[in-house]
This record gives C-alpha cells, structure tokens and sequence, in this order.
C-alpha cells in the first residue's frame, strides 16, 4: 500500500490507517477506568491510506487478492468521510474512492468501475513470494463463473 502511495502520488500528503467516522464511542463507556477503556479497542472503522491534494482527497482500500467485501469498505468509508472531524476542513474537496489489488477478481472489478470506483492493479515482486505460501486455490484470481456476460470487459456492453 505505502508503496503505491507514494509512488502514485509523491508531492501529495499521504496518511495511512485513517479513522474516520465521529467521536462517538459504539457503546456506552461511563464509569469504566482507563484500562477497561483500552480493553473495549477499536470503535472507529480505519481506511487503509487517504491521499490528501488541493481539490482531491483519495481514499484507498489495498488488498492482495481483491475478495467481495472490499467495495462495500470503501462505501461505508464514503459515509463515514464527512462526519470525520479530524478533516472537517476538507470535506467540501471532491472525493475519490480506490482499490488496489495484486490479484483481480474480474467482476468485482467491473462493478467497481460502474459504481465509480478507480481499480489499480499492483503487483511487485514480492507478492509472488506471499502468493507462493499460499494454498493453490488462493493464488489465482476467482473465476466469474458464468457471470462473463453480466460483467463484462471495460468498452464492451452487457447483454441486452
């Protein structure tokens, strides 16, 4: 991730693992100490890296292998951006939403681009080796499975 950050964007500010959402804590925390505080963890959702630009801030969820669930992260983010306020000041500038992958699922891919999501595909060297560790079945990207002509390659309509 860090990686393709800053060699996408390299005179732009990047931050990485960005809460967002508001303040609120998701239960109700009155009376407890600071250590049970700090057992309760997390009650904000983090995005994986933002890129803030003049007029643009980017919001990015990285995975290796592109699986569902990725898309609907980057939406909830979406949501939770403007009640974010750590960045109350930015949130009158345009907002994008990416993925990056190494390895594609192709019609995730094709309804991300239809819901106005950038996909990057990223892949150094080193993926091959973590792919390598893996069960077979994970290193390659997920087969559409008869859903070809529902979700077809960019520049090509669907079925009619």
């Amino acid at each position: 991730m860090a990686e393709w950050v800053t060699q996408t964007w390299p005179a732009a500010i990047w931050k990485f693992r960005v809460d967002v959402g508001d303040l609120t804590p998701a239960m109700s925390a009155t009376g407890l100490s600071a250590a049970e505080l700090r057992k309760l963890g997390r009650s904000r959702r983090w995005v994986d890296a933002m890129v803030i630009e003049p007029r643009t801030v980017h919001l990015i969820e990285a995975k290796i292998r592109l699986e569902p669930g990725a898309l609907e992260q980057l939406e909830l983010y979406k949501e939770l951006w403007p009640r974010t306020p750590e960045f109350a000041e930015l949130v009158d500038r345009d907002l994008q939403l990416h993925l990056v992958y190494a390895v594609e699922d192709p019609v995730l891919t094709a309804i991300a681009r239809r819901r106005g999501v950038q996909v990057h595909i990223y892949h150094p060297p080193w993926v091959d080796d973590y792919l390598a560790l893996l069960q077979h079945r994970e290193r390659r990207a997920p087969q559409p499975h008869g859903l070809q002509d529902l979700f077809p390659p960019e520049g090509e309509s669907g079925p009619t």
